[in-house]
């Protein structure tokens, strides 16, 4: 029976190779991170820009919806107070001439 240590030849190594340079694949791997975590960043960068551009969009178009509800709504209460004074002069007309009616009878 062979014994598992002879079965190995007396050249072959237990320790790992080093041949592929694990030092350098590192450092490219944090060399691509940091390119990766700029792109991130600036991707967060112009996705926060954007977002801050239409909200303040919409918040302009909020506000001009806003005032445009508040002159119309100024509008109606000037029309309906002026239509309310001349309810209060054609009910005083009509005062009077239920005044003058009953004199005359």
């Amino acid at each position: 029976m062979v014994s598992p240590a002879s079965a190995f030849p007396a050249s072959a190594s237990t320790q790992p190779s080093t041949d592929f340079a694990p030092t350098t694949m590192i450092q490219e791997r944090t060399t691509q991170t940091s390119a990766e975590m700029t792109m991130t960043n600036n991707t967060d960068e112009w996705l926060m820009s954007t977002l801050n551009q239409i909200l303040n969009s919409k918040m302009i178009m909020l506000r001009d919806l806003e005032e445009s509800i508040r002159h119309q709504f100024e509008a109606q209460i000037r029309e309906k107070h002026a239509q309310l004074i001349e309810i209060m002069k054609l009910r005083e007309m009509v005062e009077t001439m239920m005044g003058i009616l009953a004199q005359r009878v």
